[in-house]
């Protein structure tokens, strides 16, 4: 499961990134830009893998960085796996054009993301914070992240009180891949109903979320729905449908979940 979703983050950032020096008309970095990020780095610890990021240089050639070539305007900061650790800069939102942003796989352990800001980066498509040990409420202004396509959460230490999650969700209806893994301190509660509303969700991963409750069947029916993950909710019941050959699911976990009745045979259906 692990490996799809990294897969996934990597065709996206892909399609954000070309050759930085395919053509001479490339725009250089703005000056703002720049500031904004060489901000943001001052913010951080272990920062030897961002030794590009030097105020001399343009920082649309910068390690992690990708710029819209005719403007210069930062539109994606990959920073995944880098073993960071430190603060997060609210210099970050800065970069009100930013379209991907990954943090995931550091060490910002305990450390609580900006409570204020996140609502500047309205162009942001793709949210990535997993695994990197961020702690405290998740800032409001990420449900007003009404173009967010991906939005990943997993295994940190987050909380969600003021905004709750369905209040931090209910406008996020473009959601496509949605993955809350390993969060069952904040969630520990009835599954999400509400999440059966979002038809576009091709990608839903709520393993080891505390999840209890009855599992809604409308979701199994969404036409876009590729993957499902609901390992380890052993308190979570519901039955399986029976699935047609327009269905598209091709991963699907109920290990360890208080699913219980027949495995229809319409699951040889699901030969995609």
């Amino acid at each position: 499961m692990t490996a799809l979703l990294l897969l996934y983050s990597t065709l996206v950032l892909l399609s954000f990134s070309t050759t930085k020096a395919s053509t001479l008309t490339q725009a250089l970095c703005l000056a703002d830009q720049r500031h904004a990020l060489l901000q943001l780095k001052k913010g951080f610890e272990l920062t030897d893998q961002l030794q590009s990021w030097s105020a001399s240089t343009d920082c649309c050639s910068w390690d992690g960085i990708t710029c819209d070539q005719l403007t210069g305007l930062v539109i994606a900061v990959d920073l995944s796996d880098l073993h960071i650790s430190g603060e997060l800069s609210p210099a970050l939102f800065n970069l009100s054009s930013l379209q991907y942003l990954n943090l995931s796989y550091n060490s910002f352990i305990g450390v609580e993301l900006p409570q204020t800001g996140f609502d500047r980066l309205a162009n942001l498509t793709h949210l990535d914070l997993s695994n990197s040990g961020f702690a405290g409420q998740v800032p409001s202004g990420i449900s007003l992240l009404t173009n967010l396509i991906s939005l990943d959460l997993s295994y940190n230490y987050f909380e969600v009180h003021d905004p709750d999650l369905q209040t931090l969700l209910r406008n996020l209806t473009n959601i496509q891949v949605l993955n809350l893994d390993g969060n069952n301190h904040f969630l520990n509660s009835y599954f999400p109903t509400f999440l059966a509303n979002f038809s576009r969700l091709s990608v839903l991963s709520l393993s080891y979320c505390g999840l209890r409750g009855q599992f809604p069947l409308k979701i199994f029916h969404h036409t876009n729905l590729t993957v499902l993950d609901l390992t380890e909710n052993p308190m979570l019941t519901g039955k399986l449908p029976e699935f047609t050959r327009a269905s598209f699911l091709q991963y699907l976990s109920l290990a360890s979940t208080s699913f219980n009745g027949p495995i229809p045979d319409s699951i040889g259906n699901l030969q995609k």
